[in-house]
């Protein structure tokens, strides 16, 4: 099974929706694209002036009934991390990986509960906007079967975005471009809890030992 098929999204209706049909070319960009986990960040200066853009030019949508979209220092710090960890994923994964451009991001509000680096109020005052001006490419993914024999797919699939050419185009406005993406914004890649294990050696090597070990050791 995939990774998919232990981690379906679910969105914010658990009603069953068509399942929308992509070319064999489409599908294949979908299936590579990586998933994002919302720990990239700002490294220069012109980076952090394309943030500051971004959260102006395009802000959260008031909610209904408020009359001014106010939020404090702290909210603004926050929406502008959350900025630069979307966008230094959605430019870096164009260059390192073969989904051209794709990046898998969850619409499930479970997913950006604690310890996750991004609220879900945050990225969803982000993604919003930028669907709506153009900037940011949405193909919508589908939850599995709630219950069997229920209407479906057996198997979830979860959201991908990528830039747009207007986004390109803003980012090369501040100097920034997919080629040099990489100089400008930083990304921490998850290792996959198998592979820790894979890699964890099962018995001490004498550079794993414990420094209170080699203590006891010299004093013999």
């Amino acid at each position: 099974m995939t990774e998919e098929a232990y981690l379906p999204e679910l969105p914010e209706t658990t009603s069953p929706k068509p399942v929308a049909k992509t070319s064999p070319e489409l599908a294949s960009e979908l299936y590579l694209a990586p998933r994002a986990n919302m720990k990239g960040r700002a490294t220069s200066t012109e980076a952090a002036a394309l943030v500051s853009f971004l959260d102006e030019a395009y802000p959260r949508p008031k909610e209904e009934g408020a009359k001014v979209a106010y939020r404090g220092p702290k909210g603004t710090a926050a929406r502008r991390q959350a900025i630069a960890a979307l966008l230094a994923e959605l430019l870096i994964a164009a260059i390192v990986e073969d989904g051209i451009g794709w990046l898998m991001v969850s619409l499930h509000k479970d997913d950006y509960a604690s310890p996750s680096p991004v609220s879900w109020r945050t990225f969803d005052g982000i993604r919003k906007p930028w669907v709506a001006a153009g900037l940011l490419e949405e193909n919508t993914g589908y939850p599995r079967a709630l219950a069997f024999g229920s209407p479906g797919p057996m198997v979830g699939r979860i959201s991908r975005f990528r830039a747009t050419p207007k986004m390109l185009k803003i980012c090369k406005s501040h100097g920034i471009t997919v080629d040099n993406a990489d100089q400008h914004f930083a990304v921490e890649f998850d290792m996959p809890s198998e592979l820790v294990q894979i890699t964890r050696p099962t018995f001490l090597t004498p550079d794993t030992v414990p420094s209170s070990a080699c203590a006891m050791r010299s004093r013999r």
